[in-house]
């Protein structure tokens, strides 16, 4: 009878393993990489206190209109859940879910976002964007979404914002031609400087 218990209880932990492993090793080769580690912590880690308290404001939240040919997508953020749509143009899919907001931070449509104010509007910034925002005060235009007014998500597409209404009238001053960041990387706020390579993914619409 133990020995019985004993390889019922070792089966139940080998199956327990080998879902975890099959969770966490994603690519199979028995290494759990950087990029398979969760996200949130190392967010969460590298963002400073006051922003851990910054406000998720309801409404919806839409790409700027220089990248629309190649990318639309809206997050719309109500009082405890959200629904999410993306069209690129590879492909999209939609995705609905509650907010759960932790230290700045809430996921939706397979990633993490953080809300902030950004001369004066109310902006989502994916996680990569905020780190090449904070890291180099470079604008990932694919990484930012921007309230609108409206609740027809629809309507609001229609007359998305411009990535410059982001910018101060300092600023606007010393931003190039827009080229699109997808090719040629961050925008960089000092025309000077030469745009350095993109750190997008290798599809626009995204793996989720």
């Amino acid at each position: 009878m133990r020995i019985a218990t004993a390889s019922l209880i070792f089966a139940l932990y080998a199956s327990a393993l080998s879902t975890a492993q099959q969770i966490e090793d994603t690519n199979g080769d028995g290494i759990i990489d950087e990029s398979e580690e969760p996200q949130m912590p190392k967010l969460i880690a590298s963002t400073p206190k006051a922003e851990r308290q910054n406000e998720l404001v309801p409404g919806i939240y839409v790409n700027v209109s220089e990248i629309r040919g190649f990318h639309t997508s809206y997050l719309h953020v109500r009082k405890r859940d959200y629904k999410f749509f993306l069209f690129a143009c590879t492909g999209g899919f939609t995705d609905d879910g509650e907010i759960e907001l932790t230290d700045g931070w809430f996921s939706a449509g397979g990633d993490y976002w953080h809300p902030d104010k950004v001369n004066g509007r109310d902006i989502l910034w994916r996680g990569d964007a905020w780190r090449v925002w904070t890291t180099d005060h470079k604008l990932y235009d694919y990484g930012v979404l921007v309230r609108v007014e409206g609740n027809d998500p629809i309507e609001v597409l229609k007359n998305p914002p411009s990535v410059s209404d982001l910018y101060d009238a300092d600023t606007k001053t010393k931003v190039g031609e827009w080229r699109d960041p997808f090719i040629f990387g961050a925008r960089d706020l000092n025309r000077e400087k030469k745009a350095e390579p993109s750190d997008a993914p290798q599809s626009r619409s995204r793996a989720f």
